[in-house]
């Protein structure tokens, strides 16, 4: 049988889970942020870049767990992806 396997569709589910929960707490952030921020200096939902994200929510909430966990998401994602690969035989060299 030639296809993509069960296990290959599992591990494509889980980065794609770990990218949208990722990307959910970055914009949960965006919006904690912008509460902070007067209206002139807010960020946009569209164009943002995570690392001034995470500078300005460490900034007004040291406390707060969320850049953890969007970044553990963002990892979990690279490393369902490089699993991915692996697994359908994208990563094998010298064949």
């Amino acid at each position: 049988m030639n296809g993509i396997s069960v296990r290959s569709l599992l591990i494509l589910a889980i980065g794609a889970t770990m990218a949208i929960a990722a990307n959910m707490l970055t914009l949960v952030m965006i919006g904690q942020i912008n509460r902070k921020l007067p209206e002139s200096e807010q960020i946009s939902y569209i164009f943002w870049g995570i690392g001034k994200v995470l500078r300005y929510h460490r900034q007004y909430y040291p406390r707060s767990w969320l850049p953890y966990l969007s970044l553990a998401c963002g990892a979990l994602m690279i490393a369902s992806c490089a699993i991915l690969a692996w697994s359908l035989g994208l990563l094998r060299w010298g064949r």
